[in-house]
C-alpha cells in the first residue's frame, strides 16, 4: 500500500471514530513544474509541491463535502466534527445520497514525469522554431503536472491513480501589434511537439504584420483545434447533471433529440490514448468509462454522480464530483476534411487561432461572445487574405453546433488556462458568428 493511500485510510478510520457511517476520503499530491521565458531567453524556473485531501460525508437525504490542505491529526479531527455538525443540520434533499458498491478499477495508468532540463530545452526549441518563422520576440511558458488521488470509501473501495501531462504555450511577437499563439500538450515528453508550437506562433506573427480592418456582421469562422476544443469544453460542461438540474444548460430537456450537426459526436472519457488526465475511477469510486454525450449531433447522455443518477432515474456515469458530476477528457471525433480544404471552403469568413474573454450572456440560450487574440485572419474565397485585430466575436453553443460544417481530419490534445479539461479535438469550420468591432 502506498504512502498516500494509507493516509487517506487512517482519515476514513478517524472519520468512523467520528461515527461517519457512510462516507469517502480523496487525498492527493501534485507536483508542478514551471519553466518561463521571455524576450527570446530562458527567465525563471519554478518548482512546487501541495497535498490535501477531501471529506464526503452521507447521511439519509444529505450530503456535505469538505477540503483541507492542513493535514494535522488534530486540524483533521476538529473540521471532521465541523462537517458532521454541518450534515447534522442540513435540511434533506430529495435524493438518497448513500455510496453504492464500487465498480472502478483500483489502479490505473502511470506517469513518467520529465526532468526540468527537459522542460527547459523543449523550451529552448520552442523559442529557436519561432525566430526562425520571422518572430521578433518570443515569450510563454512551460508547466508540468504530476498527480496522484488516492480514495478510501466506507464501501470498502480502496484505489490510487497516477496521472501527469505538459504543457507548452508560445507567444511570439513580429512587432507590438502582430503576435501568434503556439501550443502542444502531451502526457509524455517524448509526444510533445515545441518546434511545431513555435513555429505555430512565429508564422501567425509574421502574417499579422499585414493587417486591415472588415466590417461587421456575419461570417464563417475556421476554428483552429485550440478555438474548437474551448466552445466543446464549454458543451461538456453543459452536460452535466448539475448545469441542467440549476436552469444552467441550453440542453436542459433534450435528451435523445438533435442539437448539433450530425458530423459532430463527442465523448468524455476517464482514461483515453494522450490524455492529460487518467482516472479509472470517479470520487465516488464508480468505473469510469466512455460515455456518449453527442453522438451524430444527437444529446445521449448528460454525465452523473450517484445523486444526479437517482433524481434523473439514472445511472451514475462515472463522472463524480461530490456535487458536480465533471468531464474528464473529452473526445471529439475527427472529420474527413484537410485543412486546405476547409480553408478553400470559406467563402467570407475568419480563421481563428486563439480567443480569450468568453463569456456567456445566457447559460440556458447558450449564447456568448468571445475575442480573437493572437494570428486572425480574414480569408475571402478561400484565399487568406491579410490579418485582422480589434473584434468581438458572439454566437451561441445551439447555433454553432448546428451551423458547424466541416470538421478536420487531424486532431489536437488542447489543455491550457481557457481549456481545463484536455480535449482531442480537430479543426471545425461554422457559420453563423456575428463579427463586431472590439471596445478597449
Amino acid at each position: 500500500m502506498s504512502e498516500l493511500r494509507d493516509f487517506a485510510r487512517q482519515v476514513l478510520e478517524m472519520a468512523r471514530r467520528e461515527g461517519v457511517r457512510d462516507g469517502s476520503v480523496l487525498a492527493w499530491e501534485e507536483r508542478e513544474d514551471n519553466v518561463r521565458f521571455a524576450n527570446n531567453g530562458l527567465s525563471l524556473a519554478l518548482g512546487s509541491a501541495k497535498r490535501g485531501v477531501t471529506l464526503c460525508f452521507n447521511e439519509g437525504r444529505k450530503r456535505v463535502v469538505g477540503s483541507s490542505t492542513a493535514l494535522e491529526s488534530g486540524y483533521l479531527r476538529d473540521h471532521i466534527a465541523k462537517l458532521l455538525r454541518s450534515l447534522r443540520t442540513l435540511e434533506e434533499g430529495d435524493a438518497e445520497t448513500h455510496l453504492e458498491p464500487a465498480t472502478g478499477s483500483p489502479a490505473g495508468m502511470r506517469y513518467e514525469p520529465a526532468g526540468p532540463e527537459q522542460l527547459a530545452q523543449a523550451a529552448q526549441e520552442a523559442i529557436h522554431a519561432a525566430l526562425g518563422e520571422g518572430a521578433a520576440r518570443v515569450t510563454g511558458i512551460i508547466a508540468q503536472l504530476h498527480r496522484r488521488v488516492a480514495l478510501c470509501t466506507s464501501s470498502g473501495f480502496e484505489g490510487e491513480n497516477e496521472y501527469g501531462g505538459i504543457t507548452l504555450n508560445v507567444r511570439a511577437f513580429a512587432n507590438k501589434e502582430a503576435s501568434g499563439h503556439g501550443l502542444s500538450c502531451a502526457n509524455a515528453l517524448r509526444a510533445l511537439e515545441p518546434r511545431a508550437a513555435g513555429r505555430e506562433a512565429g508564422e501567425a506573427a509574421r502574417r499579422m504584420l499585414s493587417r486591415a480592418a472588415i466590417e461587421e456582421g456575419e461570417y464563417e469562422v475556421l476554428l483552429s483545434p485550440t478555438v474548437a476544443a474551448h466552445l466543446m469544453e464549454h458543451v461538456g460542461s453543459f452536460a452535466s447533471a448539475y448545469a441542467v438540474e440549476i436552469g444552467g444548460s441550453f440542453l436542459a430537456n433534450r435528451l435523445g433529440q438533435q442539437v448539433a450537426s450530425p458530423q459532430i459526436s463527442l465523448y468524455d472519457l476517464g482514461q483515453a490514448e494522450g490524455g492529460l488526465l487518467a482516472r479509472s475511477f470517479d470520487d465516488e469510486g464508480m468505473a469510469t468509462g466512455k460515455t456518449a454525450i453527442l453522438q451524430g449531433g444527437v444529446l445521449r447522455a448528460y454525465l452523473h454522480n450517484l445523486v444526479t443518477a437517482r433524481r434523473f432515474r439514472a445511472q451514475s456515469t462515472g463522472n463524480a464530483g461530490y456535487v458536480v458530476p465533471r468531464t474528464w477528457n473529452l473526445v471529439v471525433e475527427a472529420g474527413d476534411a484537410a485543412w486546405e480544404e476547409m480553408v478553400r471552403e470559406v467563402k467570407k469568413g475568419l480563421l481563428v487561432t486563439n480567443t480569450w474573454y468568453t463569456r456567456f450572456q445566457n447559460y440556458l440560450t447558450g449564447e456568448f461572445s468571445t475575442m480573437p487574440r493572437d494570428g486572425l485572419f480574414y480569408i475571402e474565397q478561400g484565399d487568406v487574405k491579410h490579418g485582422v485585430a480589434g473584434i468581438r466575436l458572439s454566437s451561441s453553443l445551439p447555433l454553432f453546433l448546428s451551423k458547424a460544417k466541416l470538421l478536420g481530419k487531424a486532431r489536437r490534445w488542447v489543455k491550457w488556462w481557457e481549456v481545463e479539461t484536455p480535449t482531442l479535438c480537430p479543426p471545425i469550420l461554422a457559420e453563423g458568428f456575428r463579427v463586431t468591432r472590439a471596445l478597449f
